[in-house]
């Protein structure tokens, strides 16, 4: 006999999303758009941090989804596509 496991203990937790750095409200040292800024360089690497964040719970849904179809549960219309 075939049992199914729970989804990993990870799924079933929701991790908090990046929080928007400080550091990009700063103003950039000069106006020309080819000198460096850290206050961009800091909410471009927030903003992949949100891309990051968002797959990975991504992944956790589909893990959860395919669970509940090996148990056969109803799933409301729209759910789990």
């Amino acid at each position: 006999m075939t049992s199914l496991q729970f989804p990993p203990a990870a799924d079933l937790k929701v991790d908090d999303e990046p929080a928007y750095p400080v550091a990009a409200l700063d103003a950039c040292p000069t106006n020309l758009r080819s000198d460096p800024c850290p206050a961009e360089q800091a909410e471009r690497q927030w903003w992949n941090a949100m891309v990051d964040w968002g797959r990975s719970h991504r992944d956790k849904v589909a893990r959860i989804c395919r669970w509940a179809r090996d148990l056969k549960m109803p799933l409301p219309h729209g759910y789990c596509d």
